[in-house]
């Protein structure tokens, strides 16, 4: 059946198959064209609390134009490829077609996760490291403490944490950082 999710994403901050090729199973989370990919999570984990049950799928080659992928969310996947770090997230890199196989479609998705980071940073990257590429979820009202960046990103802090400014060096653990889900880079329309 190949290598658990939760194996290939290991219980530290690089993948233990690093440059080996692996094959794997799981539930389309997430789809995203502009990045060339897509998440899979698995639904049945080795209840570690240190090992994360997403990955995210690299498909294609880089030159490849961005468009549709062949998968659907919802859809239970088995396929093969390179496990690769790219800029620290723990990635399967499929090239090849013959090795993604669509076994199911509309399947239920893995019940998403409440995320609850620490305030102190080198904490909080231990722990965001176990939530890699699961779906996430807020417990609890949150608000945007910082304009969406030129990648498309902004950042939510819990109501609990009573946030108005982050001064330079305070701790920003706790910082939830939301993406876009694309490769544009929102250019200033100063005028």
């Amino acid at each position: 059946e190949g290598v658990p999710i939760w194996a290939i994403q290991g219980s530290g901050d690089r993948s233990p198959y690093v440059r080996s090729d692996a094959t794997t199973t799981g539930i389309v989370s997430g789809v995203f064209p502009d990045l060339h990919g897509f998440f899979i999570q698995e639904t049945e984990t080795d209840d570690n609390p240190a090992t994360s049950a997403g990955l995210f799928v690299l498909y294609g080659n880089a030159s490849d134009a961005v468009g549709t992928l062949p998968v659907a969310v919802g859809d239970l996947v088995q396929l093969t490829g390179r496990v690769r770090e790219l800029s620290g997230q723990t990635t399967l890199n499929v090239t090849n077609p013959d090795a993604l196989i669509i076994h199911s479609s509309d399947n239920p998705l893995p019940p998403a996760t409440v995320i609850d980071p620490p305030q102190e940073t080198a904490a909080a990257a231990i722990y965001n490291e176990t939530l890699e590429g699961m779906l996430v979820t807020l417990g609890e009202t949150a608000v945007a403490v910082a304009p969406v960046t030129q990648y498309g990103e902004y950042v939510l802090v819990y109501d609990r944490w009573g946030v108005e400014t982050v001064p330079r060096g305070a701790e920003t653990g706790f910082f939830i950082i939301v993406d876009d889900g694309s490769s544009i880079v929102h250019e200033s329309q100063e005028t």
